[in-house]
């Protein structure tokens, strides 16, 4: 009799037990389901519901999950997100500053052995006599040369106008002009490279000629090589300047567009999170399976303020189930309800 009693307690037992598991996987259910209607309303009404980026990279979701004991968490990838790295392409533009200015291209062509220069007794005497005066010409056209930094400057002004095509100053239009007119410039600067390498051979060639042809450079071939010199000179500064100012320019230009960009995306920022408290404050009672004393946390991706490290942070919001419940029965508004959540940057 013992016995029986003993086995029918069991039984009891375990059906109490088996009525409170699926208790708890129904209300599970059904929780779930309220978090994934809450996801849908959020996506909606946050605009998620975006076009994704490149490759999936900082696609616009919801992703939500529970955590017994404490309560839903929600994390949200806006386009705000996606639109903030537009901003860091500041970072991109700005290293273009600290790129190291390229060698001088006609290093390799300076004080090079000249062939056959020890032939005759009369050819040593003529480099002697001439070779230097053929020898300084070149190295003055070499101390001349700037197109390593004209180079750097119209690098640095395509990238600008890149950038400004991202945050939307300039139209496409705009883009295309710029570029050709950069193209432009790079071609006149290659243009002159390969003046400046055959003024280099051409005297390389005259300081080996025999005595009897070099003896035609008088001191009118020197006054037309060096009026040659000077107009190369001008040339090159004339171009290091109009690329020096355009780089400039637009430099000016893309950090009072960086300033206005970052202005209006922090008052994105606060027009979203004043729609999330308005959507919660509306919406948030569907967590009604969530248990009282339980947490909704919000977590916008990519969307904290700045660390000190300039590393990117999330922002969390965190609203208790009851204070969702009153603002739902009219007991506040979505400002106050705002004003009593918990938000911070991490």
């Amino acid at each position: 009799m013992t016995r029986h009693l003993g086995l029918f307690g069991l039984r009891i037992g375990l059906l109490f037990c088996a009525s409170i598991a699926t208790a708890q996987q129904l209300e599970t259910t059904e929780l779930k389901m309220s978090v994934d209607i809450l996801s849908g309303v959020l996506r909606e009404g946050l605009g998620v519901n975006e076009t994704p980026g490149l490759f999936g990279l900082n696609e616009p979701r919801v992703d939500s999950f529970y955590l017994q004991g404490q309560g839903v968490v929600m994390k949200i990838q806006t386009p705000l997100a996606r639109r903030r790295n537009r901003v860091n392409i500041n970072a991109l533009a700005s290293s273009i500053y600290r790129l190291p200015n390229r060698s001088n291209p006609f290093a390799a062509v300076q004080r090079s052995s000249t062939p056959g220069a020890s032939s005759t007794s009369a050819f040593s005497l003529q480099q002697d006599n001439l070779g230097g005066l053929y020898q300084s010409l070149i190295e003055e056209i070499q101390s001349i040369d700037v197109s390593a930094v004209i180079d750097r400057s119209i690098r640095q002004a395509s990238s600008l106008t890149r950038s400004l095509r991202e945050l939307g100053e300039i139209d496409q239009e705009s883009f295309n002009n710029l570029q050709q007119e950069f193209f432009s410039m790079r071609e006149e600067l290659g243009s002159m490279r390969e003046d400046m390498m055959q003024r280099i051979d051409d005297l390389r060639q005259m300081g080996n000629e025999p005595p009897v042809v070099s003896v035609t450079a008088t001191d009118e071939v020197q006054f037309d090589l060096r009026e040659n010199i000077e107009s190369l000179k001008l040339t090159l500064e004339q171009l290091k300047t109009n690329t020096a100012v355009r780089a400039a320019n637009l430099s000016e230009q893309y950090e009072s567009a960086k300033a206005k960009y970052e202005a209006r995306w922090i008052v994105e920022i606060s027009e979203l999170e004043a729609r999330l408290y308005a959507l919660l404050c509306d919406y948030g009672a569907t967590l009604r399976d969530l248990p009282d004393d339980e947490y909704l946390t919000v977590v916008f991706s990519d969307l904290g303020e700045k660390s000190e490290t300039d590393a990117r942070t999330d922002k969390i919001h965190i609203l208790s189930k009851t204070d969702l419940s009153r603002c739902q029965s009219g007991g506040m508004d979505a400002v106050e309800l705002q004003q009593r959540s918990s938000s911070y940057s991490y």
